[in-house]
């Protein structure tokens, strides 16, 4: 649940998005004369909004870009999103919040990337172009407060990634079932990690951790698979990548931001 104001011209979230702890059922009306209670209320300040419109003037005014929405309380180079994925990520935000306790997506390594701006040679992460895709924070996982999950499936590699509740005591988050994935075993000294990319833990680490990857998944935000090269860039296992399509192709979702010539030499055919 959220609000918004009644002009349809200002774009401001008046509330944060929240779950509600059921249902909605119906709605009760009662009759009374209101007026004056809601005229004498002192409404105090005005809520700060959570995003705001950052103008993108097109040459066009019938090919108007979709908007850019550069988000207030986010870490991140460019801390911006195309406006379609707002809601959805300040919903995820929120869900992580709630779920884990604590305010992970805060800081973000990277969100919108200026087509100008070149991102890692070799590693294909062309949907922070869009404003659609994310790169997670990386100093979780090596402060242990994140975790991977090798998953193959065929000659595929992903990623699911927990977090680790900030409370311990069993209120929130659930205990691990499987061996994580060390990336850092690379660095061990150990040959066979080295060349596999790190190693599977010993042991299952303990406490209570939130499956981040399906919270983001249930919010509409697509995790990717690792590149072919990933053993040996750390990089290229794409962890941190996820991406809200919609459904949309890569050149689809360029072509709400630019025009078609200006994407020309980003747009592979063979890019996941």
């Amino acid at each position: 649940m959220t609000a918004y104001p009644g002009t349809q011209t200002d774009a401001q979230v008046m509330l944060p998005a929240i779950r509600l702890p059921g249902p909605v059922k119906g709605i009760s009306w009662a009759e009374g004369n209101y007026y004056p209670f809601f005229t004498n209320l002192d409404p105090g300040p005005g809520p700060t909004p959570l995003w705001e419109p950052v103008s993108e003037p097109a040459d066009n005014p019938e090919d108007q870009p979709k908007r850019m929405i550069e988000l207030r309380y986010l870490s991140a180079p460019s801390p911006a999103f195309i406006e379609d994925a707002v809601a959805s990520f300040s919903s995820l935000r929120a869900a992580v919040i709630e779920e884990a306790g604590w305010d992970f997506l805060s800081t973000l390594e990277n969100a919108f990337v200026p087509l100008d701006k070149t991102l890692s040679p070799g590693i294909n992460l062309d949907w922070l172009y869009t404003g659609r895709g994310m790169m997670i924070n990386d100093i979780p996982r090596l402060a242990d407060w994140l975790v991977l999950v090798r998953e193959d499936y065929g000659c595929q590699t992903f990623w699911r990634v927990y977090i680790k509740a900030y409370n311990q005591q069993g209120y929130q988050g659930q205990p691990l079932q499987t061996n994580i994935w060390d990336l850092n075993a690379r660095y061990s000294g150990d040959n066979a990690a080295y060349e596999n990319g790190g190693a599977f833990s010993a042991t299952i680490p303990a406490g209570y951790w939130v499956d981040f990857t399906s919270l983001a998944q249930a919010h509409g935000w697509t995790r990717f698979p690792t590149q072919l090269h990933w053993q040996f860039s750390e990089k290229a296992s794409r962890y941190q990548y996820f991406a809200f399509t919609q459904g949309l192709d890569l050149e689809t979702a360029l072509l709400d931001l630019y025009s078609l010539e200006e994407i020309q030499n980003l747009i592979d055919p063979a890019s996941p």
